[in-house]
């Protein structure tokens, strides 16, 4: 639907050069507002849906809400970075906790926790055995660089976020 959405606002855009003719003052005020209106549709229905898929915590709250987890709750651990979206978007209660007391808080209890996929080594070393349920690219999408917007660079800078569940 992509080619045909942009091919949509490219059309709607030239209208307001064959609507609106003349040289009085609501002309080029009608056209602004209209060409305004054509960024506003293209930044919302085209650039922001495709940079949300590399916002993690969005995307792992939708996986979670998809799947059967049985999870109570979900863990972020202390130790790792923030990323604040996973507790807007999880249908379960998030907990920020120590990695040292993630044991005495699931009580023995596989637990899902959200956090950088490298992190998984991090637990193996404290005792914990993690298995990656699924993996999201993320990257940090309110502050865009040229290095992201460039596909062919894009790798580079997104980094590999992760729903694991830890036993230990």
């Amino acid at each position: 639907n992509l080619p045909l959405l942009l091919t949509g606002i490219l059309v709607v855009s030239l209208l307001p050069f064959l609507l609106f003719r003349g040289a009085a003052l609501p002309v080029p005020v009608t056209r602004s507002f209209w060409l305004a209106l054509m960024v506003y549709s293209f930044v919302n229905f085209v650039l922001y849906p495709a940079i949300l898929r590399y916002q993690a915590g969005t995307q792992a709250g939708r996986w979670i809400g998809r799947h059967d987890t049985g999870a109570e709750g979900l863990y972020l651990l202390q130790e790792a970075p923030v990323n604040y979206s996973i507790e807007f978007y999880s249908p379960v209660p998030v907990m920020r906790v120590p990695m040292d007391s993630l044991s005495r808080v699931t009580a023995g209890r596989p637990a899902l926790v959200f956090g950088p996929a490298a992190f998984s080594d991090t637990l193996a070393r404290h005792g914990f055995h993690a298995d990656i349920l699924q993996a999201f690219p993320n990257f940090h999408i309110s502050q865009l660089t040229g290095e992201f917007l460039h596909a062919r660079t894009r790798e580079k800078v997104v980094e590999e976020y992760a729903i694991m569940r830890s036993e230990e």
